[in-house]
Parts: structure tokens; C-alpha cells; sequence
């Protein structure tokens, strides 16, 4: 690296306006825009749900509630929830952890457990419609078999059952604001607007005519290209520290004990967008429409990743952003940290690989454009 190229990129960039509007200005205003605006909306979404999958462990030994509740479940399914019986305990905490299932009921001594992880406002709902009304049917059915007494005397000696059904959250997680939502969406689009930054940052020397120069310099272009980088790259890292500390103080953002994390996580989508963009604009050898490449590659990683509205978890991991979104939510909300620490190691491997495209084509051509 040279230390006299990223000093020149860094004041040049200070002393440019749109820096301030585009890192921390514009980010801020979306915020305030799609958090005002879309909350009825964003509370709505919610209701939209993935179809409820239950999976049921029954007991070895043959009890009347688990013989009652595997009529019920064969009985039970519908294009809203479906029931599966599985053996193993411990297998089918972790498929309701990992969110491949809804819930896990395990049946044993003379009552239900279930274990759900995260359900929305409708998946509850369901879920609760179903067991309650099993638990009830059960009720009656157990009265009238072991009283025989008539079914109009039943209100006043039905036991309450219901208590025999016991919901615990595993892993719960509190379900963000539309503030609180767009607050990291809008950091993760900051994140991505160095996309564009990275590939305007040779052009930007080209129409200062200032490229020549550096070419003719005894400096290696391997060091032009890292030094350009990390001149606009310090900056945008202390853009993100202050868009961090903003929102955690005016949108209720508490970044918790995985803050550093977080950062990191942030950091490695900034390293990756600016190393594509720039990979973009020399791949293109800096035609004039390589801007709106980059938007549209942005638009696309935004929208896929579910920054504007909730999308499900496959359609996120198209996205880089997507992967970034989910891993931080994951780490505020359900203080979860498994995502979060494979997601920086991947962007940090395509950061690596997008340099060997930029170095090996620059080299080709002579230049970086």
C-alpha cells in the first residue's frame, strides 16, 4: 500500500459533498421515509405465512393421550398446518431451532410439550387453534369415558385439560419495528452504495486526469489499486461506526454484546460491494454505463436480500445482502451468532478473489481501464 495515495483519496472524498449526503444523510432520510410511511403495511406482512409444520414425538410406552393425538394428527392436516411423527427428541429440537419446522410436540406422561421457534402473529394463531382444540375434544372424550355422564352436564365437571398443553419458545425472537427493520436495512444499503462508489473511483481519476500520472509513477499498480481502495474504505467504515451509534440512539437499535460482530459483518459487505464495483468498472474498461450496472447489481442485491420488505429465508440467500440482513437480525434479536459468523468469512473470500479479477485484468490491459 501507499500511504500518499490513500491520504489524496481520503481528502478527496471529505472534501466532496455527496460523500456526507450519500454515507449518512440519505441512509437517515429512508429510515425516517419507509419507517413512517410503511408501518401499517410492514405490521401486515406478518400475517402473510409459510405453511405451519408440526413434527410429533410419541412415547414408547402406549398411553391413552399420545394413541388420542396420533388419531388427531393423521386427521388434523390442511393446506395451513401438517403433522409429522418423528422418533428422536434432540432431532427434532434442532429442526425447530434451525427453522426447517414450526413446532415439536413431544407427548410423555400424560402430557403435551411444544417447542416453537420464532412463529409469526398467524402461525400462533394456528398453532394455538389446533392444540387447544385437540385438548378440549380430549377433555370430553376423557370425562365421558371414565364418568359416563350425560354430555349436557359437562360444563360444570370437564376438568381443564388445556393445562396438559404447554408452549415453550425455543430460542424466541422479538420481532423488530418497521423502524427497527429499515434501520438495518438502510445501513446494509449504505453498506451497498460503495458498489457504486468502488466503480466510479478510477473514473473519477481518469476525468481529474490524474490516472496518467500514477501510472507513471515507480508504484507498483497492485499498490494504486489497494491504496485507492482503502482511502475510500476508511471512510466508509467510520460513516458506518456513526450510522451504527445513530440508530441504536433515535430507532431503539440495541446492537447488544455481539456489537463488534455486527460491525465486522458491516465492514465485510463494504469491502465486498467496493471490490465489485471496481472489478465491474474494469471488466467494462470504464464505459460510461458502468453506473447503472452497479445500481441495477444493487437494486437487485437489496430487493432479493428483503431490505424493502420481509422476504422468506431462501429468496435471502440469493442476496449477499440478504446474507448480511439475516445474520444481524439473527444477532440483535434472537442473539444468535451462528449466521453471523460464517457470513464475514464469505464475503472476506469473495473480497480476496474479486482482487486476483481486478490485479490479473488491470495487468492485462497495462491499467486498471
Amino acid at each position: 500500500m501507499n500511504w500518499g495515495i490513500i491520504k489524496k483519496q481520503l481528502l478527496v472524498e471529505l472534501r466532496t459533498f455527496g460523500t456526507y449526503i450519500w454515507l449518512i444523510l440519505f441512509p437517515l432520510a429512508m429510515i425516517m421515509v419507509l419507517g413512517n410511511v410503511l408501518t401499517n403495511v410492514f405490521n401486515k406482512t406478518v400475517l402473510k405465512t409459510e405453511k405451519v409444520t408440526v413434527i410429533y414425538q410419541l412415547p414408547e410406552k402406549q398411553q391413552p393421550l399420545a394413541a388420542a393425538f396420533a388419531n388427531f394428527a393423521q386427521n388434523a392436516g390442511s393446506r395451513y398446518i401438517t403433522f409429522k411423527q418423528i422418533s428422536n427428541k434432540e432431532v427434532a429440537l434442532k429442526k425447530v431451532q434451525r427453522g426447517s419446522k414450526t413446532a415439536a410436540a413431544i407427548i410423555d406422561n400424560g402430557r403435551i410439550i411444544v417447542y416453537t421457534h420464532n412463529p409469526d402473529v398467524l402461525q400462533s394463531s394456528i398453532l394455538a387453534a389446533h392444540f387447544q382444540g385437540f385438548a378440549k375434544e380430549y377433555a370430553i372424550s376423557a370425562t365421558l369415558a371414565q364418568s359416563g355422564t350425560a354430555t349436557a352436564q359437562l360444563n360444570d365437571k370437564v376438568p381443564d385439560y388445556t393445562k396438559q398443553v404447554k408452549v415453550e419458545k425455543n430460542n424466541g425472537v422479538k420481532q423488530p419495528s418497521a423502524f427497527q427493520y429499515y434501520a438495518i436495512s438502510m445501513i446494509t444499503m449504505s453498506c451497498l452504495i460503495t458498489m457504486i462508489i468502488g466503480a466510479r473511483l478510477f473514473s473519477m481519476e481518469r476525468q481529474r486526469r490524474t490516472l496518467a500520472r500514477m501510472y507513471i509513477a515507480p508504484v507498483p499498480k497492485f499498490q494504486i489499486i489497494i491504496s485507492n481502495f482503502l482511502g475510500s474504505f476508511i471512510l466508509r467504515a467510520c460513516s458506518l461506526l456513526l450510522l451504527m451509534f445513530v440508530v441504536s440512539k433515535f430507532f431503539a437499535v440495541n446492537w447488544g454484546s455481539n456489537v463488534i460482530l455486527i460491525f465486522v459483518t458491516f465492514l465485510s459487505l463494504i469491502m465486498f460491494a467496493m471490490l465489485l464495483g471496481i472489478a465491474i468498472d474494469i471488466l467494462a474498461k470504464g464505459a460510461r454505463g458502468v453506473t447503472t450496472i452497479t445500481s441495477i447489481v444493487m437494486q437487485l442485491f437489496l430487493f432479493f436480500g428483503g431490505a424493502y420488505f420481509p422476504v422468506s429465508h431462501n429468496q435471502a440467500m440469493f442476496s449477499p445482502a440478504g446474507w448480511v440482513l439475516i445474520a444481524v437480525r439473527e444477532a440483535v434479536y434472537a442473539k444468535q451468532v451462528t449466521t453471523i459468523a460464517w457470513v464475514p468469512g464469505i464475503l472476506l473470500l469473495l473480497s480476496s478473489l474479486l482482487v486476483i479479477v481486478c490485479v490479473a485484468f488491470s495487468r492485462r490491459r497495462g491499467g486498471v481501464a
